[in-house]
């Protein structure tokens, strides 16, 4: 039954078509496809639940947009 779950979540991730923009206070910033297929391959690969994931995409947006990577 989990497998089904977790099969049903990664059905409904999808990248996106167009860059992600980020409002900041003043100004915005954007992801790209490319660093949100990276931070999702990183988070399945980490074997955590889904909500212990999410720490390492925060991880990887925050140093790509800190560091211009």
């Amino acid at each position: 039954m989990l497998g089904v779950l977790a099969a049903a979540v990664a059905d409904h991730q999808r990248l996106p078509s167009i860059p992600l923009t980020i409002p900041l206070r003043t100004s915005s910033m954007r992801i790209d496809a490319e660093t949100a297929e990276w931070a999702i391959q990183e988070a399945r690969a980490s074997g955590r639940p889904h909500n212990e994931a999410r720490r390492g995409v925060r991880e990887i947006v925050t140093m790509v947009l800190t560091d211009g990577r």
